[in-house]
Parts: C-alpha cells; sequence; structure tokens
C-alpha cells in the first residue's frame, strides 16, 4: 500500500515538474511558432505515460507490467530540457573557454551545435520513445554512474543501480581519504621546514 502511494506521489511530482519546465522553456523564448504547439504535444505524450502506461514498451526488457517505464519518458523530458535551458544560457552570454587540441570546449558555434542537437532530439522524442531507441532510466542511471566509475576511477562494472552506487561512493570516499592524507602530509613538511 504504501509502495502504491509513494508511487503515485512520484508520478504527480514527475508531471508537476514536467509543467513547469516547460513553462520556463517558453519563458526563455527558445521554441517559436508551430515548435511550441509540437513541445506542447510531447509533453502530453510524456504526462500521458504517468497516467496510463504503454505496456509492453519497447524499450521494456520484461513482458507484463513495468513499474519504470511510465517514468523514464518524464524524466528524460527533465534531463533533456535542463540541458537545453543551461545551452541557452551559455548561449547568451560570454564565458572562459577551455581548449583542447586547438579546438575550444565551449565555443558559440559549439555551444549552438549542441543547442539545436537537443532542441531537435526533444521535438523527435515520440519517435524515440515509439522504438525504445532510449533505455529506461534505471539503465541509464546505471550506465552513467558504471563510466564514471570506470573512466574516472579505473573501478569495474556493475549490475546494478545501487551496486553501481555503492561502487562510485567508495571510489569518492577512497580518493577522498588519500587526498586528505597527502594534505595534511605536506601541511606537516611545511610546518616543519618554516
Amino acid at each position: 500500500s504504501s509502495g502504491i502511494n509513494a508511487e503515485y506521489g512520484l508520478k504527480i511530482c514527475l508531471a508537476i515538474m514536467c509543467s513547469l519546465v516547460l513553462t520556463l522553456l517558453l519563458y526563455s523564448d527558445v521554441f517559436h511558432g508551430i515548435e511550441i504547439a509540437w513541445l506542447c504535444v510531447v509533453l502530453a505524450g510524456c504526462q500521458f505515460c504517468l497516467i496510463k502506461s504503454v505496456q509492453p514498451d519497447s524499450a521494456s526488457p520484461t513482458q507484463g507490467f513495468n513499474h519504470i517505464t511510465p517514468i523514464s519518458r518524464p524524466i528524460y523530458f527533465l534531463l533533456s530540457a535542463g540541458i537545453l535551458l543551461g545551452l541557452d544560457v551559455a548561449r547568451k552570454n560570454s564565458w572562459y573557454c577551455e581548449e583542447m587540441y586547438g579546438w575550444k570546449l565551449c565555443s558559440p558555434r559549439s555551444i549552438g551545435h549542441g543547442f539545436a542537437a537537443v532542441k531537435t532530439m526533444m521535438m523527435f522524442f515520440p519517435v524515440i520513445f515509439l522504438f525504445g531507441l532510449f533505455p529506461q532510466v534505471n539503465t541509464f542511471l546505471l550506465f552513467v554512474l558504471e563510466q564514471i566509475d570506470v573512466h574516472v576511477f579505473g573501478g569495474n562494472a556493475c549490475h546494478s543501480v545501487s551496486g553501481a552506487f555503492v561502487s562510485l561512493t567508495r571510489s569518492l570516499t577512497a580518493v577522498g581519504l588519500v587526498n586528505g592524507l597527502c594534505y595534511a602530509a605536506l601541511l606537516a613538511v611545511a610546518s616543519h621546514t618554516t
């Protein structure tokens, strides 16, 4: 009973957050003309799946009802809209830009291309979800946590989101402890030499 109430509460919060993010997108003047109407259709599809989940979903690896499937579309909408709003702010302001191998990482041109790519992807959400081109949100979270742990800390692959979270937390804790001890040793050496 409490699990069902928590699920309904999460769905209500996601629907409200999606509506608020749509309001921010409309006020930021990112979309124009027919794009506004189509964005409302995209949001309606994301919110409708919270009410009546499409089962079986093409991104779902299991047959039957899957509790993760209804919340995946709104979370992808929120992530994409957040990235789009961030790129819009970066596009309108000037930032200090790092250069790597002669290529500016945050040049106005690259920010504009990223902005256009995310905006186009959001417009194609109904087709993307129809063919199941995005994984479920738990699979996506597992992939992101696993990639951070493997490429930043040299960790191993995981088989669950909780395992990936524990592994990343363990790596962060170990790096924090080692850096803290090294910094304390440097402070001790500096105090003895002066």
